[in-house]
């Protein structure tokens, strides 16, 4: 960990690594990553910033965690991920050209305990966020993703209060564009990549609140496989 103040580099631990999450959490903070000595399962861990003790707190040590996404107001963590030896039986028995993802689990944890939420069909998920009481997500639609560059994520919503699934193709409800990537989700604010036939890569913002959206930047052709990520700094929709 390097602390931007003091300019200096502190250990966190010997005991983990492979790192994909660093999610701040008050005095703690949760991590996603490998228990050293284990194979390649990404559990979750809590490390308290205050006595350096780290602990791990997954439920099943083989479901290895893909996707996070922390709400600082309800101090609710989102993890979707699926079964590690599953998948790698499935590795074994079918080959690279007709392999298929397995279903992915999706779980809300608080105060450290995992609640299950639902699965998803068999396909590779995108991003997760969670809005109030609803949970949006991503699925890359193609058939056998492994043999193929191209994606088709369509999205959806979980209402966690009636636990309904609704296919929103969201957010692009009367566009041309389908959803490719959700890039960042802030109070009320929705953002995504979206292409259209042409391929035409465009960022959009989306008001949760009224389900209406906005073109900010067209990215250009072809140009949205390359694309990662975007941070909001600072921008005024109203």
């Amino acid at each position: 960990m390097y602390d931007v103040i003091n300019n200096n580099y502190q250990r966190l631990s010997d005991d983990i690594y492979a790192i994909s999450y660093i999610i701040p959490r008050g005095d703690s903070l949760y991590l996603v990553a490998v228990p050293r000595g284990g194979y390649c399962v990404l559990n979750l861990f809590i490390y308290d910033k205050v006595n350096g003790a780290l602990e791990n707190i997954s439920s099943d040590p083989n479901f290895t965690i893909q996707k996070a996404y922390y709400d600082p107001r309800t101090d609710q963590l989102l993890v979707s991920g699926y079964d590690f030896i599953e998948d790698s039986k499935r590795r074994d028995e079918q080959s690279e050209e007709n392999h298929t993802p397995c279903k992915n689990d999706i779980y809300l944890v608080e105060d450290g305990k995992f609640t299950y939420l639902f699965s998803t069909s068999e396909h590779e998920m995108g991003k997760i966020v969670m809005h109030n009481d609803e949970v949006i997500y991503s699925i890359n639609e193609i058939e056998n993703p492994y043999q193929t560059d191209l994606t088709n994520y369509a999205g959806f919503s979980y209402n966690l209060f009636n636990k309904t699934h609704s296919l929103a193709k969201l957010p692009s409800f009367a566009s041309d564009l389908s959803m490719r990537k959700i890039v960042y989700h802030s109070g009320d604010n929705f953002y995504y990549i979206g292409s259209n036939e042409r391929c035409v890569a465009k960022l959009v913002y989306v008001s949760l609140k009224t389900n209406k959206e906005k073109v900010i930047y067209e990215i250009g052709l072809g140009l949205q496989s390359t694309i990662s990520s975007v941070h909001m700094v600072s921008y005024d929709h109203q």
